[in-house]
């Protein structure tokens, strides 16, 4: 699924540290199964995929040592394992937050949005309970969404479910000038560590990509019943060197195995923009196969870049 975190260099007890503090983490924001734990532990690379399941039971018998009280897991609670208390501060290593940030950099452009504002829950969980000011920041700094305000984002992230229409207020940053715009709001989208409002755009009649921190305020919502003009995502078709499947992002998938061990794969795109930034994204190793106006775009691009350096 994903390169493995550099263990080298990591203990095998800093990692067990790093696994309870995740399982504590995880407890504290809502009950959870034993395979749910699993799965969360092995997305994060804390533990293998064939590990035993005797492992989370250690660990969950561990921080019962340490004082919480942790329900059993049974039929009456769902097979569930549930924090009911928990009597310490935590006590984390600069060690283990430099490892979760390593695992969140690599995780992060891999997640959805839904599970960035999961691990940003996570980060603030275990912060609460960290006495240490230098370390509560720096946990709470792991998150790209730490200046932003999550409820906010929460309201998006229903406004895309029920494929609400918003009318906005966006700053312009052409005109510098507030001005309202329509939109059918579909995806939130993080790109360059930035997140975007994704949905088709009543105003220009195409797919736009509005960035949320210029968006002033929200004027009115409606659901409208006529979705005609949902939004067509971009398909592109390209030949890719040296690929490591692990770099694949939701949307993106292999369809063929050429002889010199490159790949021609098939990605879906929000829109043109998102295309054209992940092409670019591969640097000399990718080849737009189709469609040609994304080929062009990116071409024109590389155009434009080559000109800047040899001005510059």
């Amino acid at each position: 699924m994903l390169n493995a975190v550099t263990k080298v260099s990591v203990s095998k007890a800093s990692l067990t540290g790093v696994r309870a503090l995740v399982i504590l983490g995880l407890l504290m924001e809502a009950p959870r199964s034993l395979l749910e734990l699993r799965e969360a532990l092995i997305k994060l690379d804390i533990m293998e995929q064939n590990s035993s399941n005797d492992i989370i039971r250690i660990d969950l018998n561990t921080l019962k040592v340490m004082g919480c009280d942790i329900s059993r897991a049974c039929a009456k609670n769902d097979y569930k394992y549930i924090l009911n208390n928990y009597p310490f501060n935590l006590d984390i290593t600069d060690k283990e937050i430099r490892l979760l940030k390593r695992i969140y950099k690599i995780l992060k452009d891999k997640v959805s949005f839904l599970e960035l504002l999961t691990f940003d829950q996570l980060f603030k969980n275990i912060a609460k309970f960290v006495k240490n000011t230098e370390q509560k920041e720096a946990l709470l700094g792991i998150s790209i969404l730490k200046n932003l305000e999550i409820k906010r984002l929460q309201s998006y992230i229903d406004d895309c479910k029920q494929h609400n229409t918003l009318t906005i207020m966006y700053y312009h940053p052409i005109t510098k000038k507030n001005t309202p715009i329509k939109i059918l709001a579909t995806d939130l989208k993080m790109n360059n560590d930035k997140v975007y409002l994704c949905g088709y755009n009543y105003d220009k009649k195409e797919v736009s990509m509005l960035p949320i921190h210029r968006i002033k305020c929200v004027i009115s919502r409606t659901n409208e019943e006529n979705k005609a003009q949902a939004v067509n995502p971009i398909e592109v078709k390209f030949n890719l060197k040296y690929f490591n499947a692990a770099g694949m992002v939701d949307g993106e998938k292999i369809i063929e195995t050429k002889q010199d061990e490159s790949y021609i794969i098939k990605g879906t795109y929000p829109n043109e923009f998102f295309a054209v930034q992940r092409m670019l994204a591969f640097g000399d190793s990718c080849t737009v196969l189709e469609p040609e106006n994304i080929r062009q775009k990116v071409i024109e691009k590389l155009l434009a870049m080559r000109e800047i350096y040899k001005n510059g």
